[in-house]
């Protein structure tokens, strides 16, 4: 909460505690039911602040999700999970990880390629300043973007 003299800076960091308890809330039980309908077990989940990556597996099977996926549209997220889940089975990106992808989302190339472009829907108070991620983009309307479902 903010209160009293109100900056910028207050009300970027409640900004950002907000979406931290929504990603929590949200994310974790999102992949959950993921993993669940595609059977993809995975051990752990965690959430992060990460600057360059939506999400990575490790080889202890704890996927760990960017809090900003709470910006970007659900097909996207969706993506994110299945590609994180099929990393629980093959931890690399060679041939074998694309085709177990493509089991799970035969139009894995298209998202992908939107997915690089998503950071455009994470609004400016979740970027760090001087950060890659924080460009004009952030500063154009985008429709369409939604949240967890």
């Amino acid at each position: 909460m903010v209160s009293g003299n109100i900056s910028r800076r207050g009300c970027t960091g409640a900004l950002r505690r907000w979406t931290a308890k929504k990603a929590r809330a949200y994310l974790p039980a999102w992949l959950r039911q993921v993993s669940a309908e595609l059977d993809l077990p995975f051990d752990r989940a965690s959430l992060r602040k990460q600057r360059t990556r939506w999400a990575s597996c490790s080889a202890r099977r704890t996927i760990s999700i960017n809090e900003k996926l709470l910006f970007v549209p659900a097909l996207l997220v969706e993506y994110v999970f299945v590609h994180e889940l099929c990393h629980t089975v093959q931890l690399n990106h060679s041939r074998r990880f694309w085709r177990l992808v493509s089991c799970y989302e035969p139009n894995f190339k298209t998202l992908d390629r939107e997915l690089r472009r998503a950071w455009r829907y994470v609004p400016w108070w979740m970027c760090e300043p001087g950060s890659s991620e924080l460009n004009q983009s952030h500063f154009e309307a985008v429709p369409g973007a939604a949240g967890p479902p």
